[in-house]
């Protein structure tokens, strides 16, 4: 057989990776069951993901322990190992601004 030139190993890596991002878009897409902007027909709470972005945040009382403790982790916020839930809320809100 013979050798591939860098040109056709470019381009061979090339189509995996947007087969792999086409693949991964559309199963983003699959898994969003949420109206197109604009077509909401009532309002609607904003996912938490959407939250993030706009830079609001949901109800943190709402939230569970552990919820608030994995986004203290991400965070990097001090000591969040040995606080309780309403000091985790504290040290978050201090930590978003």
């Amino acid at each position: 057989m013979p050798k591939k030139s860098l040109g056709d190993q470019v381009g061979e890596q090339y189509e995996k990776v947007k087969d792999g991002l086409q693949d991964v878009g559309r199963r983003l897409t699959e898994e969003d069951d949420s109206p197109a902007v604009g077509l909401i027909p009532q309002p609607q709470r904003p996912t938490l993901t959407a939250q993030r972005l706009v830079g609001t945040h949901p109800q943190d009382e709402e939230r569970s322990k552990q919820d608030l403790y994995a986004e203290a982790q991400r965070l990097g916020v001090k000591g969040r190992s040995k606080m309780t839930k309403s000091e985790l809320i504290r040290a978050l809100d201090k930590t978003r601004g």
